[in-house]
């Protein structure tokens, strides 16, 4: 017996002295390994443009709208310049930042944003888009390697941290090391189906949950990085495709 509290004793000192410092090692490695397993932190650094195209489905929760699939596309020159496009039915979604311009189609016509709320995504999405574990541990505090985490988190490597006051989570798929999973239990997204494209990989399909449902899914047909994007994306006018 007093040998086994002199085991137990010493394990838990040496995990007071040492587990702290594996999941800091951890903690680090796990970042290093994406940015290794999707082509470098350089190169996700370096991104000048990025343009998705493809199909976007809104799953029906007995929602109005949106409902259904229909066309999707996002360009963005880094940092200035961001055009959001969805269009399902009689649904459109169009957002654009061009500079310091703001503006959000509505009604047959653009009109300028206000909401700082909204151009503060727009902002976010011209620095971070497809590339947000550059910012990630920075905009975190208290990361911690988890054990017990939502469902979603199922057969991977994840780490929790606090962004103003909110638990977030990023999971990493445990033998291809890239990007699986992240979110918080009111919203996250999965990422799946990654491919290189000009030396490194992106995902080619997203699954965002609102809790436990499903409310749009993401599949696209083209990625393009570092092409020149034609000034049109980023004109007033609704319907672009």
């Amino acid at each position: 017996m007093q040998n086994k509290m002199k085991l137990f004793f010493s394990s838990f000192l040496f995990c007071l002295v040492s587990c702290p410092i594996l999941a800091a090692e951890f903690r680090t490695s796990a970042f290093e390994e994406f940015f290794k397993a999707v082509g470098g932190k350089t190169a996700l650094e370096n991104l000048k443009t990025i343009e998705r195209i493809g199909e976007i489905e809104f799953i029906d929760h007995g929602q109005v709208s949106p409902k259904g699939k229909g066309h999707y596309r996002t360009s963005l020159i880094y940092p200035d310049k961001v055009r959001v496009h969805i269009d399902v039915g009689s649904y459109i979604y169009d957002e654009l930042k061009n500079e310091k311009i703001y503006l959000s189609y509505a009604g047959g016509g653009f009109r300028e944003l206000t909401d700082n709320t909204q151009k503060k995504q727009l902002d976010e999405t011209g620095l971070k888009a497809n590339r947000e574990l550059l910012y990630w541990q920075n905009e975190h505090t208290n990361l911690q390697v988890t054990k017990e985490t939502p469902i979603w988190t199922k057969n991977t490597d994840c780490l929790s941290g606090l962004k103003e006051s909110k638990l977030e989570y990023v999971c990493f798929d445990k033998t291809t090391h890239l990007l699986a999973a992240a979110g918080s239990l009111e919203e996250h997204r999965e990422y799946q189906d990654w491919k290189k494209i000009d030396g490194v990989k992106f995902p080619m399909r997203l699954i965002h949950f609102k809790k436990d449902l499903v409310s749009y899914k993401i599949k696209l047909s083209s990625l393009t990085i570092n092409k020149v994007i034609s000034a049109k994306n980023f004109e007033l006018a609704s319907g672009l495709k």
